[in-house]
């Protein structure tokens, strides 16, 4: 389950307009180039995972999500917390929940 924080990050980003929501959306978009993040319920059916992860580029979306996270415009929860690190040592357990929340600037810059 998202945490809270989570949960009022999204929130943020879809009234912002730089997030969509919903299966409907998705496909509309999916194939303008624009998508960096999907993020699939656990109960999702097996044949939309398939769909989604069609369109994934492994190692791009690996090497993405790393200078994303380095630059501090991802961060990622375990549970309810945040890692801040990528180098440090997580004792994954079965159930555990991971969230990626990508942060967008609405004005100004961040150098």
């Amino acid at each position: 389950m998202l945490s809270k924080k989570a949960y009022s990050l999204l929130g943020l980003a879809c009234n912002a307009g730089k997030a969509i929501s919903g299966n409907t959306a998705l496909s509309k978009t999916r194939d303008n180039g624009k998508i960096k993040l999907i993020i699939v319920a656990g109960d999702a059916a097996e044949n939309t995972v398939k769909i989604y992860s069609k369109k994934a580029e492994k190692n791009s979306a690996i090497n993405n999500a790393i200078q994303c996270f380095e630059d501090g415009i991802v961060r990622v929860f375990m549970d309810e917390t945040e890692l801040a690190e990528l180098d440090a040592p997580l004792t994954i357990k079965e159930n555990e929940v991971f969230t990626f929340i990508r942060l967008a600037f609405l004005a100004g810059r961040m150098w």
